[in-house]
């Protein structure tokens, strides 16, 4: 008997000192990749942005981002970066330095002295010099804020406190979707005018694996025969991969061909407080892939009958953005910053077992891939464009770009 309902289906257009929270995180996070980035965006070249020399002040990058994996935050840099003008000098420590804690030790020290009286540093990835004045930062979200239970508690004391010191004394903020702007006004005190929307994007590479996987593919990524719904993310509590699998049992029942398949790495126990979460994933039955190369990861959306994108939290979600440039029917959460998205998808809600299984149902039924909406999202989020608006923004505060 099937216990889930229907769901719609519609398109949408601390205060705490910073050094001493850094001084009690002894051992904090490395970035798990969930798949791997190409320096530069493959297949095609990105296009670099001219030479913008307004303004007296000239900017630099806090390139830590390139010494460590890539996941969501890293590919915004990357990407943006690669399209910045050469020369647009990126500083990062060495590599005996890269990594935490002594990669938090040199931002907040070694950094800000590498920085010239006529240089504005901009930071891409949620942390950066904590008191820095000629400082851009990037908050993607603040999650370590509005829920310090998904966190390990050093770690989670250590954002917070960062956090609140990064958009007390930085310059300007930039922040990838609306929600996330409205966040930092409401929670943080921000002024509007401080925070400026440089959204995320989508490589049009993605459009490229519509055909989906070859048989020697799914046999070396060990994906199963026949149907299988995709969920691709890392192992961390506001993914609420949980409830995805409670929901992907119900179905199931309906449909017992269809595989499901999880590809994605655990995340830190230095950063997450994981929980019974781990525990109860390290006994279900999805087909775990782990690492898949960036080159298999559009096939392997293409292929899916679904895509399910579940998160309690977020502050884009890159993602669905790809699964809808590859054409892959989705499943995602109905919270305001992937509604901003405006995507083709089963809204559900994520705390509700019953609605997810009611999205997955819905989807299985859905006929062949959209390409005309494949093609709308990868025009609509490009990284060119918002490349733009980043150099835009820049040189709108006085900051030339050589």
């Amino acid at each position: 008997m099937k216990m889930y309902h229907t769901v719609m289906h519609r398109r949408v257009e601390a205060s705490d000192d910073p050094a001493r929270a850094l001084a009690q995180a002894a051992d904090g996070p490395r970035a798990v990749p969930r798949h791997s980035l190409p320096s530069k965006p493959e297949p095609f070249q990105p296009r670099r942005l001219t030479r913008l020399r307004h303004g007296r002040r000239t900017l630099v990058v806090n390139g830590r981002f390139r010494q460590r994996a890539v996941t969501g935050v890293e590919r915004y840099a990357t990407e943006l970066v690669a399209r910045l003008p050469e020369g647009v000098p990126l500083l990062g420590p060495d590599k005996r330095l890269a990594h935490p804690p002594l990669g938090h030790v040199w931002e907040q020290t070694g950094l800000p002295l590498e920085v010239g009286r006529d240089q504005v540093l901009w930071s891409p990835c949620n942390t950066g010099p904590a008191r820095m004045r000629n400082h851009v930062v990037t908050i993607h979200d603040l999650s370590p804020i509005e829920h310090p239970e998904w966190f390990a508690s050093n770690y989670g004391h250590w954002m917070r406190s960062l956090t609140r010191s990064l958009v007390k004394h930085s310059e300007h903020i930039l922040v990838p979707s609306q929600f996330t702007r409205q966040r930092l006004i409401e929670v943080c005190g921000v002024r509007d005018d401080k925070i400026t929307v440089v959204p995320n994007g989508v490589n049009p590479s993605f459009r490229d694996g519509r055909s989906g996987l070859t048989e020697e593919q799914r046999v070396r990524l060990g994906v199963p025969e026949g149907r299988y719904v995709l969920v691709l993310a890392t192992v961390e509590p506001r993914k609420n991969l949980e409830r995805v699998i409670e929901a992907f049992e119900l179905v199931q029942r309906d449909h017992p061909d269809l595989s499901l398949v999880l590809a994605g790495s655990k995340g830190r126990a230095s950063v997450f407080a994981h929980g019974d979460e781990a525990e109860r994933l390290a006994g279900c039955e999805p087909v775990r892939l782990g690492y898949v190369a960036d080159e298999l990861i559009p096939r392997l959306y293409a292929s899916a009958s679904a895509f399910v994108y579940a998160p309690l939290y977020e502050g884009f979600g890159i993602p669905p953005l790809e699964a809808a440039a590859a054409g892959a029917p989705s499943v995602l959460s109905d919270i305001p910053p992937l509604r901003e998205l405006g995507l083709t998808a089963a809204w559900v809600d994520p705390t509700d077992v019953d609605s997810v299984a009611a999205g997955i149902a819905c989807q299985l039924n859905q006929p062949e891939h959209d390409e005309h909406s494949a093609d709308t999202v990868i025009k609509a989020f490009s990284w060119d464009a918002s490349a733009q608006l980043l150099v835009e923004t820049l040189v709108g505060l006085g900051i030339g770009i050589d």
